[in-house]
């Protein structure tokens, strides 16, 4: 009986820390999978981890590589927040264990809908001369 549960338990604890996980599970926020068949075909898989909670700098280049590669196609979607293609870029982060997402602004990047709301012009209401 003793065997039987050491053995389960050594099972167990085998499968948990040989678990592959990958960055789409280390950047839940992330859409690291490509949506469109042209970043499919270009990408390739997502790269993977050799140790989930502590990426190394090869680790972390070789993602951010890959993210700048397809935000160059399709864009990227980061917190809900939608990145067209050449709107942001993706950098190695010094002080933490995931690479960070940069906006670039320029015309065109990044949501204007606040510029918008501040040009609107509320017409007068009828009958009523500005």
């Amino acid at each position: 009986m003793r065997i039987a549960i050491c053995a389960t338990l050594t099972m167990i604890a085998f499968a948990a820390c040989s678990r592959q996980e990958s960055w789409k599970d280390r950047l839940p926020t992330v859409d690291c999978e490509p949506r469109t068949a042209r970043a499919k075909a270009e990408l390739g898989p997502i790269p993977k981890l050799a140790h989930f909670e502590h990426p190394t700098l090869a680790e972390q280049q070789e993602i951010v590589r890959y993210l700048n590669r397809k935000n160059a196609i399709e864009g990227t979607v980061d917190f809900g927040d939608y990145y067209p293609p050449g709107c942001a870029t993706w950098s190695v982060n010094p002080d933490g264990d995931v690479p960070k997402v940069n906006p670039i602004r320029k015309p065109g990047c990044g949501n204007d809908l606040e510029q918008k709301l501040r040009d609107f012009n509320i017409p007068p209401p009828k009958g009523v001369t500005p």
